[in-house]
């Protein structure tokens, strides 16, 4: 501590009025002191905060337009790499390479589910049917549980009601941006594609 050790803090015992008068002022007196760091620390932490603010807007507000000359150029590229695949891509792999960078298709291993029709009236009657209400309808929100599709893909197999997506990711690695590439998933228009910054894991973010 830097007063001293805890022990030397201590007070005797006091033995009259006057002197217990004294420990509680002095106590008065810490945590008014200490009432007084707290504010001046919260003060500057207003005023670091408000920095922050200020820079993270900033830090958008420079960062969106370059995003959308990114993935602008992106889609016009897309599409003529899409366009000629079979001739552009290496043999044997699903990669096309330029002197500048490469673009990549993947299969995402894990499918997603949607209700076919957004129609969930059929599917609760489906999966009731079939005695699959525990697992595929959530308990007191009456809604279907696709998640547990997710955790057992072959329920899906089961039901008619319910259409298995399988994902194609497409990336764009231009050599000049390091480890930050462009993602997303390939639609059947090429043009409505949404594309995602990504970072390795580690580092992932989302503009």
């Amino acid at each position: 501590m830097p007063n001293g050790s805890l022990t030397d803090l201590i007070p005797v015992t006091p033995t009259s009025r006057r002197e217990a008068a004294s420990l509680l002022s002095r106590i008065g007196v810490a945590l008014n002191k200490r009432s007084s760091i707290e504010a001046r620390c919260d003060k500057r932490l207003a005023k670091l905060q408000q920095k922050m603010t200020a820079v993270q807007e900033q830090k958008k507000a420079l960062s969106n337009p370059e995003l959308l000359k990114a993935t602008a150029v992106a889609n016009v590229l897309i599409e003529f790499v899409l366009s000629r695949w079979d001739e552009l891509v290496e043999r044997g792999m699903r990669t096309v390479r330029f002197s500048t960078g490469e673009i990549r298709q993947r299969d995402v291993p894990r499918p997603s589910f949607s209700i076919k029709g957004g129609d969930t009236d059929a599917f609760f009657k489906e999966v009731r049917r079939k005695g699959l209400a525990r697992k595929l309808i959530r308990r007191g929100a009456d809604a279907p549980n696709l998640q547990a599709l997710q955790e057992d893909p072959e329920l899906a197999k089961r039901l008619k009601t319910v259409t298995t997506i399988f994902d194609t990711k497409i990336e764009i690695r231009p050599n000049k941006s390091g480890d930050v590439r462009l993602e997303g998933s390939l639609p059947e228009d090429p043009s409505d594609i949404t594309w995602e910054v990504t970072k390795p894991k580690r580092a992932k973010v989302k503009e």
